[in-house]
């Protein structure tokens, strides 16, 4: 579960010196099922800067919109964005969670059917 995570939000300098600035933009995150949701706003576009460590399999909406979710400052999740207020949403999806629950169902279809047979006495003959 992802907890604490911060958010900043920035842009280079436009005069080509490679210095970026870095604002807090007031992330307020709630944790909710595979994912967080929370607010934040930027005075100025540029990129929403998280202290999530960055994951191929993280999917990044702001305002309802999916944005491309983007690895920033050498490691962490980050996505482009407007100036002014946004809602974000930031979900995960864990790889082979679909196998997953595919074979504990069929794992669990097997046991219930072995068991009945074994309640109820049918065996192979």
């Amino acid at each position: 579960e992802i907890s604490d995570a911060q958010a900043w939000y920035g842009s280079a300098d436009d005069a080509g010196s490679g210095q970026a600035e870095y604002v807090d933009a007031g992330l307020e995150l709630t944790a909710d099922g595979d994912g967080l949701t929370g607010s934040f706003t930027t005075e100025n576009g540029g990129w929403l800067i998280t202290s999530i460590p960055y994951d191929q399999h993280f999917t990044v909406y702001i305002d309802g919109k999916e944005v491309p979710a983007s690895q920033v400052n050498g490691g962490f999740l980050g996505a482009e964005t407007e100036a002014g207020s946004h809602q974000v949403e930031i979900r995960y999806d864990a790889p082979g969670k679909a196998s997953g629950l595919a074979v504990s169902l069929a794992a669990a279809l097997f046991l219930g059917a072995d068991a009945l047979r074994k309640k109820y006495g049918v065996s192979r003959k």
